[in-house]
């Protein structure tokens, strides 16, 4: 797992990413699904909208 404070630290280096943190452990998809799916698939529509619109 990575630290919380090393996540953020990654994504201020990353102009387009859109950081989320869901608290839990390396088992969060599993103990929260609902809140994992809702932010997973709100990305990859996100990704899915850019890339479209980049060709």
């Amino acid at each position: 797992m990575i630290k919380e404070k090393h996540t953020k630290e990654m994504s201020e280096n990353i102009p387009t990413i859109d950081l989320r943190i869901i608290k839990g452990n390396h088992f969060i998809a599993n103990k929260k699904p609902k809140a994992f799916n809702n932010v997973f698939n709100k990305d990859i529509k996100k990704s899915k909208t850019q890339i479209i619109g980049s060709l």
